[in-house]
């Protein structure tokens, strides 16, 4: 279980494709929460609608995790499986031929020559060229040769300056690199173009999380629109830098709008109870903090530290 993203493609009927570091899959169900199967095996995920934020278990595993608190490991956006050409350096040039050569066909050869010329001066145009970069690091990309992905699509950028709807893109070979200073600095570049794409301002928050900046990703996770504000997944990453900033009686002001009362204890529902127990501790107030912690170990003893904090709390 964890927090990831993610970019799948719709087959129809609540049926779509996904792509993973891992590899392909296929899952069905709807906004929200879906169940699948994938080369990890059968799986059950729920997460933000729209966000590509969720988290996941597998079937029949149980997965111990580090014994870190609550900074929770993120990962950047794992894009669309086909990842088509951004439209800044989209080409048409074979619709384009076709037309051509169709028009030209009464011309003889004069026309023909200068369909090739043509031609000639479009395959070395920058367009083309980084169209070119943008294919083969789409290609590095899809086999998890993060370094090879990311200097092809620096080609692109060089070519193509305004190619900004690639910086995503590149802000995740970057983040697979622990390049954290290229990924702030990606992410930062496209929001300077788009600052309502939520989806790239929410990994950018989480990105600074990860880099021990909380209370920028705090300001950043403040930002996400209204109808987000009582999602788990942006709960739990907010209440986690508040606390992670020193901020624990904030953080369990934001925690406890959730649902603190829900009795499902799925993955995301323990990260939440966990982080909130966390707070609780932070803030001094230890019967509601070993409350929380009872609720988790008793789904799952070995989830990260709970039964060492509740050793503690209850010795």
């Amino acid at each position: 279980m964890g927090i990831r993203f993610r970019r799948s493609i719709s087959l129809g009927k609540g049926a779509r494709l996904n792509l993973s570091k891992g590899g392909l899959g296929i899952s069905v169900g709807g906004k929200g929460a879906r169940v699948g199967l994938g080369p990890r095996g059968a799986y059950t995920s729920a997460g933000i609608p729209g966000t590509g934020l969720y988290a996941i278990n597998y079937a029949g595993k149980s997965k111990q995790r580090k014994n870190t608190p609550v900074n929770k490991r993120t990962e950047a956006p794992v894009m669309n499986a086909q990842l088509p050409a951004p439209p800044e350096i989209k080409t048409s040039l074979p619709t384009i031929l076709l037309i051509a050569s169709i028009l030209l066909l009464p011309v003889g050869g004069l026309g023909a020559i200068g369909l090739v010329i043509y031609a000639l001066l479009w395959f070395k145009s920058p367009k083309w060229k980084a169209n070119r970069h943008y294919r083969e690091g789409k290609k590095y990309y899809l086999k998890a040769q993060h370094k090879e992905a990311l200097d092809e699509l620096v080609k692109v950028q060089e070519l193509m300056p305004e190619t900004y709807s690639i910086y995503p893109l590149m802000a995740d070979s970057a983040y697979h690199l622990a390049k954290h200073d290229k990924v702030i600095h990606y992410y930062e570049a496209y929001l300077e173009r788009d600052p309502n794409d939520y989806m790239v301002r929410f990994n950018y928050g989480l990105a600074l999380s990860e880099i021990g900046k909380y209370e920028e990703a705090v300001r950043e996770l403040q930002q996400m629109p209204e109808e987000m504000a009582k999602e788990l997944p942006l709960l739990i990453a907010l209440g986690n830098a508040l606390l992670e900033s020193g901020k624990p009686e904030q953080a369990v002001a934001v925690l406890e709008t959730g649902p603190t009362r829900k009795q499902n204890m799925d993955g995301l529902m323990k990260m939440f109870r966990y982080i909130l127990g966390c707070a609780y501790q932070g803030s001094g107030d230890v019967k509601k903090a070993v409350k929380q912690f009872q609720k988790v170990a008793a789904f799952d003893i070995n989830y990260e530290d709970v039964s060492t904090r509740l050793a503690e709390l209850e010795a």
